[in-house]
């Protein structure tokens, strides 16, 4: 039996899911769940892959997850004894060998694909590495199939947008000035907009972002840029669609960004990424084929 943590915000969620995915298509004879005891109600938006894209998913015992992870969710009953017993029992025998941590949620670990079938984990991680795809057979765009837009306003950028040179800029600030990761500045913004510009006759700018009034002031206000607002809390899902219809796409460092182009399904698109990785991550999120800087 294998597993799965699923935490994070959508972008994190759809990465852990194709790492399910892999791991089915590897591990074909065993039993492989999802765990979505990490998520909290207040982070982000809960669990978004049945909401989003209608995913019906195994999902783990508690019994089970009490018994490979290191830690007993706090809806369990008698959670916080469970959890001070597996403290002392870490102090003295360490860290039980079915609970197995991502260290870099960037990197690829091959080790993943050669664990003793016959023996139980629990896997905690984000996976977000486009290598651990390379099993799947279905592709992914047919997986994270968006639901149709329902509103006036999304309805009408969809239009938009597929009928214009769009490009799809997304900044990120929100919860990430909350926990201390690095925001692009207005020099990543403006060489890959003039890249854009290069490259292509036309192009129409459409941004998105958890904060519009910083994302005019980094990137600025030109008549050819559009800023995507009212997207927000559950359906923040929206701009990710939006920037997938986009021609091209200018993402930020974040999984949210990276799902966005990497759906992106224009033969001749042109995805600029952030060089720099995450905090905390030894790689960037980004597909071969597309340009860092």
């Amino acid at each position: 039996m294998f597993i799965i943590s699923v935490d994070g915000g959508l972008g994190n969620q759809m990465f852990e899911y194709a790492f399910f995915l892999s791991m089915k298509s590897h591990y074909k004879d065993s039993k492989i769940y999802l765990d979505t005891s990490l998520l909290g109600e207040t982070v982000h938006n809960g669990y978004e892959l049945e909401r989003v894209f209608g995913i019906k998913a195994p999902m783990a015992q508690i019994e089970d997850i009490i018994k490979y992870s290191e830690y007993c969710p706090k809806y369990a009953k008698h959670s916080k004894i469970i959890n001070g017993l597996n403290q002392i029992r870490r102090c003295v025998a360490g860290v039980k060998p079915s609970y197995i941590v991502q260290e870099d949620s960037s990197a690829y670990y091959e080790e993943y694909y050669h664990l003793n079938a016959l023996y139980s984990y629990y896997l905690r991680g984000v996976w977000a590495n486009t290598r651990y795809f390379s099993e799947i057979k279905t592709p992914l765009s047919e997986v994270f199939l968006f639901p149709a837009m329902t509103n006036q306003r999304n309805l009408l950028l969809e239009s938009e947008i597929q009928s214009s040179e769009a490009v799809g800029i997304h900044f990120r600030k929100g919860d990430y000035a909350k926990f201390g990761f690095q925001i692009l500045d207005k020099e990543y913004y403006i060489k890959a907009i003039n890249m854009l510009n290069e490259r292509v006759s036309t192009p129409q700018y459409y941004v998105f972002s958890d904060d519009v009034l910083s994302a005019k002031e980094v990137i600025g206000e030109k008549s050819n840029i559009v800023f995507v607002e009212g997207n927000t809390l559950a359906d923040s899902f929206a701009d990710m669609k939006l920037m997938s219809l986009c021609k091209h796409n200018i993402i930020a460092n974040s999984t949210f960004s990276f799902w966005g182009a990497y759906l992106n399904s224009n033969d001749g698109k042109i995805v600029i990424y952030p060089k720099e990785p995450l905090k905390g991550c030894g790689y960037p999120y980004a597909e071969d084929g597309w340009i860092g800087i």
